[in-house]
């Protein structure tokens, strides 16, 4: 196993390091957020805790909770841009 400064070949030692303590502090809370994640069934604990990662990235959540659709769908919806006959 590699450490992540010498994926990066970052050749600097202090550099290095700082780099590594870097990403173990960095993966060691999107763990410790992804562990605390709740849900009634394995299955939406999963796709929680894969939201909170996705969250970390910057990247929309995929996975939602199938509870909150009904929530939603009560809400006025915008009017098309073109005319219906």
């Amino acid at each position: 196993m590699k450490q992540p400064s010498e994926l990066l070949h970052i050749e600097d030692e202090y550099a290095a390091w700082c780099f590594d303590q870097a990403c173990m502090f960095f993966g060691g809370t999107v763990e410790a957020d992804m562990e605390a994640v709740e849900g009634q069934t394995a299955a939406l604990r999963k796709g929680n805790a894969l939201n909170v990662l996705r969250r970390y990235l910057g990247e929309p959540e995929k996975f939602r909770d199938i509870r909150s659709i009904g929530k939603f769908q009560e809400q006025e919806r915008p009017e098309p841009p073109f005319k219906r006959e």
